[in-house]
């Protein structure tokens, strides 16, 4: 499966050559620490765009609608021993907002955006991988099979395209899905609900 980013083919088959066993060498955009599938659960959040109020000045090209989101820990809460990477995805400039118990237990965050998303709350030794439009065409590093998130592909959901991207960069299978067109505030989709999509909050 190919898609169409910047005028360049990404192959879905190509992501485990951006993966940390493949490359670890200093300063790849899509190096993460080894995360052991027993310990992490994937929780994929997206927003079109964010309807909460930005703290940071406006960073995207201008009429862009930035907006924020506030993102919370599921509400039935962690079973035990276990952590988040969480996949966040968005087409506006969106600043993500991250509770201080959802930071807590986020062991790795993939964020992706067609407009440059922002990130706040999360401690700075928490990695994070990141790759959007915007900031390839200021030439700045992108982990660029990230970039299949918001690519061009009419025939993979989006649900489908975030769970082959997220294999191929760090081998563990999509668990949460959450999806809201402008929400101001999400949470992880409870335990007993493993695979929701969410309607604007």
């Amino acid at each position: 499966m190919t898609f169409r980013f910047l005028g360049l083919s990404i192959s879905l088959l190509a992501l485990a050559a951006c993966s940390p066993t493949a490359q670890q060498r200093a300063g790849d955009p899509c190096y993460l620490p080894y995360l052991d599938g027993s310990k992490y659960f994937v929780a994929s959040i997206y927003a079109y765009e964010g309807k909460g109020k930005p703290s940071l000045s406006p960073w995207s090209k201008e009429g862009k609608r930035h907006g924020a989101v506030t993102l919370d820990a599921p509400k039935d809460g962690f079973p035990k021993n276990l952590d988040v990477v969480l996949v966040l995805n968005s087409y506006e400039p969106v600043e993500w907002h991250i509770s201080p118990a959802l930071a807590d237990k986020t062991g790795a965050v993939l964020l992706a955006g067609y407009h440059e998303p922002r990130l706040l709350g999360l401690p700075a030794k928490t990695p994070v991988i990141r790759a959007s439009h915007d900031e390839a065409m200021h030439s700045e590093p992108i982990c660029r099979p990230l970039a299949a998130l918001y690519g061009e592909n009419k025939d993979m959901p989006r649900h489908r395209r975030t769970a082959a991207t997220v294999d191929g960069l760090i081998g563990l299978g999509l668990d949460r899905i959450g999806e809201a067109y402008a929400p101001r505030h999400m949470a992880i989709p409870s335990f007993a609900r493993p695979y929701i999509f969410l309607k604007n909050q």
